[in-house]
């Protein structure tokens, strides 16, 4: 994910992710790795750093790896 602003400001979160795997008897499957974020602010970024995430899922049958902010 790519934002090239002026400002950046609120409350919610910017997430890439990773999906949670399978859970149970069946949880062959593994989790999702996390994205990518990349943000370009040339004035004022008032949203908080730690709302930008991009961690891997949990479950199934190992974690996904973290991506990159």
């Amino acid at each position: 994910m790519l934002f090239n602003v002026g400002s950046l400001s609120g409350i919610g979160t910017i997430s890439a992710d990773g999906g949670n795997g399978p859970s149970g008897l069946d949880g062959n499957g593994a989790s999702g790795g996390g994205g990518r974020v990349a943000g370009y602010v040339w004035d004022q970024m008032t949203l908080p750093a730690e709302q930008i995430t991009a961690v891997g899922g949990t479950g199934g049958i190992g974690p996904g790896q973290d991506g990159s902010v």
